[in-house]
């Protein structure tokens, strides 16, 4: 090892030993300097995001602490335990972060930091999950086939129930922009057919009901000015929602259903992309922000039709029903558009064009309350999952329907079904189950788990009881309040326990220890 020893030259200056060995001091104390200035006096920088590293984009590992004791001191765990706190939080990281990617990205035209990203043509981006689908994943009818017989078993088992069911292709961004797509890829494209064409074709032959999302993409690609897919996404742009939004309004209308045309107010072009306008390139983590047009629309509330109930809606699919359950669901014509995200990952409502993560993760379906009870079914799927290898989500649901349509009680899904599109409440209305004067005293459809009426009152038999209606959209928060009495008969019976749900979610228990009736 060389002996670094710092000499002046003429004039004074100091050498590039010295400047260097400064530089790099500088580089490794201020960090600490700046940390421990800020876990101090928290408002020491104000204004400076990217020193408290509070807006990187992507997935943030938080190390587990280790609590200090002699046994993690001596083994060494807890010094461990400091210092991937300090590597994942010293003030400055995400500035640093911010000029590797973007001095990276200008040099060698890459992103180190999101791995799987490809800059194509026009700096449009790509994944390489999503090029290597579209260039080089291909398979046979043969493979295809199964699935397709399933798709069909599904939809005639939905037709018995009065459930319309759709199958809904969405379109990837290679396909769809195929001239942004770097030579390197198209160098190893493969000629032959690609799934989505065979997925169609057999769709076709076995007479599923299928909305292609990715045909009507296209031809919205030839009539706009803006890119259909932005350049710094991976997912579609609104104009391509709405062509497919309305392609799915036009298959309901099909089946004689009153909807109307999807309209939306003059387009808004922005060059401030964010959201899922800007997924990818947001989490490169560059310094400059990416500037590149972008159109929003804003569905117009169109109301309902005069014979219109106020349809459900119920996707299970992808990130691509984002938006179109945003489009739909603002129209009015949808006061409730369910997302069954990934099947199980997260179940979410859209209400008036807004979305509400219901349950995340989805635990179990109830498919009589939750899935057939919808009046529209559609499942979606992408066309970078048409090989059916991954993302089982579209599998696992097909099969798990079937089991319940197939093998379950079709009767009582078609019950349910009446119930939510025929019996409606109004908040402040009183469900009574002593007097003929109110409708549910008289509507059995909308009772399950209750025994035959009787003069003064009914009860519940068996372990489940359920009372279904529909209501219109609640501003407010809503209390329910019920008056109920138990049978209980001492020294045999004591009390009783019962578990409340509303909408499927559970509420808190009752317990019953007197036959007087008793209020919650």
């Amino acid at each position: 090892m060389l002996p670094l020893s710092f000499t002046k030259k003429p004039g004074g200056q100091l050498s590039v030993e010295k400047c260097l060995f400064v530089g790099i001091l500088l580089l490794f104390v201020t960090p600490a300097i700046l940390s421990l200035s800020l876990k101090l006096q928290p408002g020491f920088l104000p204004n400076a995001p990217w020193l408290r590293n509070e807006t990187l984009t992507g997935v943030v590992v938080k190390p587990t602490p280790v609590p200090a004791s002699w046994e993690t001191l001596s083994n060494g765990q807890y010094q461990k335990s400091l210092a991937d706190r300090f590597n994942n939080n010293f003030a400055g990281r995400e500035l640093l972060i911010r000029l590797t990617s973007e001095s990276w990205y200008r040099l060698f035209r890459q992103s180190p930091l999101a791995s799987g990203i490809v800059i194509g043509n026009d700096d449009s981006l790509f994944t390489d999950y999503h090029l290597s689908k579209f260039c080089l994943m291909r398979t046979t009818s043969a493979q295809l086939k199964p699935i397709v017989q399933k798709l069909r078993r599904l939809q005639d088992a939905c037709d018995k129930v009065e459930i319309p069911f759709f199958v809904l292709i969405t379109p990837s961004k290679p396909s769809i922009l195929p001239e942004n797509i770097p030579s390197s890829w198209l160098r190893r494209y493969d000629p032959r057919p690609t799934p989505y064409e065979l997925f169609i074709e057999l769709l076709r032959k076995d007479n599923v009901r299928f909305v292609d999302g990715r045909a009507k993409t296209i031809e919205a690609k030839a009539h706009q000015s803006t890119p259909i897919f932005p350049k710094g996404g991976i997912h579609w742009g609104d104009h391509a929602a709405l062509a497919t939004a309305q392609a799915l309004i036009n298959s309901f209308q099909a089946r004689g259903l009153p909807l109307s045309p999807l309209e939306h107010d003059p387009p808004a072009i922005s060059n401030l992309p964010t959201g899922d306008d800007a997924d990818l390139v947001d989490l490169m983590n560059l310094v400059l922000p990416w500037r590149y047009p972008v159109t929003k629309l804003r569905i117009k509330t169109t109301g309902k039709l005069p014979d219109n109930p106020g349809f459900s809606l119920t996707f299970v699919g992808g990130s691509f029903t984002t938006a179109l359950a945003t489009q739909l669901s603002a129209s009015g014509q949808f006061p409730e558009v369910t997302s069954f995200f990934y099947y199980k990952q997260d179940k979410r409502l859209f209400k008036n064009g807004n979305l509400i993560t219901i349950k995340s993760p989805v635990d179990q379906v109830d498919f009589g309350t939750e899935i057939f009870s919808s009046d529209f079914l559609v499942l979606e799927i992408n066309e970078a999952f048409l090989d059916f290898t991954d993302r089982r989500y579209a599998k696992l649901f097909v099969d798990d329907a079937l089991k319940h349509l197939e093998f379950g009680d079709p009767a009582l899904i078609s019950l349910l079904r009446e119930n939510k599109r025929r019996l409606s409440y109004r908040p402040g209305q009183v469900i009574s189950f002593r007097a003929d004067e109110h409708a549910f005293r008289k509507a059995r459809q909308s009772l399950s788990g209750f025994s035959d009426f009787e003069p003064a009152a009914t009860w519940t038999e068996g372990p489940t009881a359920i009372v279904q209606f529909s209501m219109p959209s609640p501003k407010f928060d809503l209390r329910l309040d019920a008056k109920v009495g138990a049978f209980i008969h001492p020294p045999q019976l004591t009390s009783q326990t019962v578990n409340v749900y509303a909408n499927n979610q559970w509420i808190g228990e009752w317990t019953f220890e007197s036959p007087e009736e008793t209020e919650k």
